[in-house]
């Protein structure tokens, strides 16, 4: 070891930066789970856009036909696609 000006140099971290280390690796680790959240609230509204897109399609499909799509005959609706 080294002696500078009469005292022992350390060879470890003090409290200090290890404090600052472990706030650097929680603030990392927070910003990750919110990202992911983010990221699973982006799923789930555009689910539900899809969602509510097949819902529209389905009921502009039987505004002029009697039935819901796959549920047509052939004959007389037929010609009217």
């Amino acid at each position: 070891m080294q002696v500078i000006c009469g005292a022992r140099a350390s060879a470890g971290f003090t409290l200090v930066e290890v404090a600052i280390i472990l706030l650097i690796v929680g603030l990392l680790i927070l910003s990750v789970a919110k990202g992911q959240q983010l990221i699973g609230n982006a799923r789930v509204r555009e689910f539900l856009a899809q969602q509510d897109a097949v819902e529209q399609a389905v009921l502009a499909f039987e505004s002029p036909l009697p039935r819901t799509p796959g549920r047509l005959r052939r004959g007389k609706h037929h010609n009217r696609l």
